[in-house]
C-alpha cells in the first residue's frame, strides 16, 4: 500500500486496503499456508497519506462494505488482489464482477491465484489481458507477479 501511494501521487487518487490483520483464516491443509500466517497482531500498518484507508476483517465478512468501496468509486483503475488462498481470491474477483474493465495485479500467481482466475473467467464468461509478468525461482516455469486487466462480460 506504501508503495502505491507514494507512487501514484496524484491527491484525488484513493487506496483502501482489506484485510483481517489476523493472519489468514483456516486453511484446509493447504500445502504452503497455515491458519493465522502473516498475523501482525491485528496493528494497521502506519502509511502517513491521508488517500489511504483500511477495512479490518475477512473478506467473507466484510463483503458489503468491500462493494461499497468498489462501487462508490468513480474510476477503478487498479485493484492488486492480494488474498493468497483460492477461496478468497475467487470471492474478491466475484466481488469485482460487475467493474466492466480494470487492471489487476495479481503477487502470487504461480498457485492458488492463477487458479482463483481461472475459474472466475471460465464462470463469469469473462477475458483477461496479460501485459508483464515477473517469474518465480522455480527455472522460470510459472509467473510470480501478473499485471493484466479484467473484461468483464
Amino acid at each position: 500500500m506504501n508503495f502505491f501511494s507514494t507512487n501514484f501521487i496524484n491527491p484525488e487518487t484513493t487506496f483502501v486496503g482489506f484485510d483481517s490483520f489476523e493472519g489468514l483464516p483456516d486453511t484446509n491443509n493447504h500445502r504452503f499456508y497455515y491458519k493465522k500466517m502473516f498475523d501482525i497482531g491485528e496493528k494497521f500498518p502506519f502509511i502517513d497519506d491521508s488517500r489511504v484507508s483500511f477495512v479490518k476483517g475477512f473478506f467473507s465478512e466484510r463483503k458489503e462494505e468491500i462493494r461499497h468501496h468498489l462501487y462508490s468509486e468513480v474510476n477503478n483503475f487498479l485493484i492488486h488482489f492480494d488474498a493468497d488462498l483460492f477461496s478468497s481470491t475467487l470471492l474478491t474477483l466475484f466481488l469485482c464482477s460487475n467493474i466492466k474493465e480494470y487492471y489487476c495485479l495479481f503477487d502470487e500467481f504461480g498457485d492458488d491465484e492463477a487458479r482463483a482466475l481461472y475459474y472466475y473467467l471460465d464462470v463469469n464468461n469473462s477475458s483477461f489481458e496479460v501485459y508483464a509478468t515477473t517469474y518465480d525461482y522455480n527455472f522460470n516455469l510459472s509467473p510470480k507477479q501478473v499485471f493484466g486487466k479484467i473484461i468483464n462480460k
